[in-house]
């Protein structure tokens, strides 16, 4: 099941540094969204809170993240196979 953050649209010219980069909310990667909204959710910091319109729950966000963590790493250890 995919759930993502959403971002209101009056905040997407809003610029949060974090995960090393300092662009705008709008045009930061949905994984990135999902990552400040963990972030707003465990710190309960009503000030990112406020930006989103849509935020799913922090176990759902956790669990997408996780699943996406599993499939790169199963990309990096399957064995290559050579023709």
């Amino acid at each position: 099941m995919v759930v993502n953050a959403k971002i209101k649209d009056a905040n997407k010219k809003t610029v949060v540094g974090f995960a090393n980069s300092g662009l705008p909310l709008g045009e930061r990667s949905q994984e990135d969204i999902n990552k400040l909204a963990i972030m707003a959710q465990e710190s309960k910091s009503s000030s990112l809170l406020e930006l989103f319109e849509e935020l799913p729950s922090i176990e759902d966000l956790k669990a997408q993240k996780t699943d996406a963590d599993l499939k790169e790493i199963k990309k990096l250890v399957e064995p290559k196979s050579t023709k």
